[in-house]
């Protein structure tokens, strides 16, 4: 959108690594989703952003998203976590305002999860 890339990963946190665990503070739960997003310009380059946004289920309950923003050398993203019920299908719903740009770039997706 706009030039920019924005690409996203939502996963089981029980998938991570434990000195990835361990290196974000992150929890190793069968029932706690992850979900990284990194922004990058038209020449690849990962930027910082500005980001809000929430993971709704079936029935209207919302997680309110909170990233973290992670830079490790040039790349930048930015890690939430979420909680889900097995077999639930979420509907994220983000804002990203890349810095440097004064509009907002929608993120909308839906994606299944399962308590393993």
């Amino acid at each position: 959108a706009d030039g920019f890339k924005i690409h996203y990963n939502a996963f089981n946190s029980s998938m991570l690594d434990p000195e990835v665990v361990n290196q974000y503070g992150i929890e190793r739960s069968s029932s706690l989703g992850v979900l990284t997003i990194s922004v990058l310009d038209k020449s690849g380059k990962a930027v910082s952003a500005y980001l809000v946004g929430d993971a709704k289920n079936p029935i209207s309950q919302f997680n309110k998203l909170e990233f973290n923003k992670i830079t490790e050398g040039d790349s930048i993203y930015y890690i939430a976590t979420f909680n889900f019920a097995d077999k639930e299908k979420l509907n994220f719903d983000i804002i990203v305002v890349p810095e440097g740009i004064t509009h907002k770039i929608k993120l909308q997706f839906k994606q299944q999860f399962f308590v393993e």
